[in-house]
């Protein structure tokens, strides 16, 4: 069974409501159209991408302040419900490790 689609942060920020509905009349048209269309949303995805990352940027969503550990734990979370069933309960142990490893402070020099 396939994993219903959820839009990340990154989707959010370079699709919007105007392309989806051009993306859903895309299959009625003639193949000409269609490739024409399909070129288009991907052109204006392309523009809203580069402009997600301003010249002096560094990312898109400002995690820089965040602790590297809870920004792992957030992108891991993430990447998660983007996941099947099965691939969630792998994850899910991970994150358990995880949890584990870092409040044992197991690999740190003390």
């Amino acid at each position: 069974m396939e994993q219903e689609y959820k839009p990340t942060t990154f989707d959010l920020q370079t699709q919007s409501h105007d392309l989806q509905i051009i993306k859903a009349m895309i299959p009625y048209l003639d193949s000409r159209r269609q490739r024409f269309f399909a070129m288009f949303v991907k052109y204006q995805e392309l523009q809203r991408t580069m402009k997600s990352f301003p010249e002096n940027a560094m990312s898109i969503q400002s995690l820089e302040n965040v602790n590297p550990q809870e920004r792992m734990r957030q992108m891991i979370a993430d990447i998660s419900d983007q996941c099947n069933s099965h691939e969630r309960e792998n994850i899910d142990m991970l994150l358990g490790m995880f949890q584990i490893l870092s409040t044992c402070d197991i690999g740190t020099e003390k």
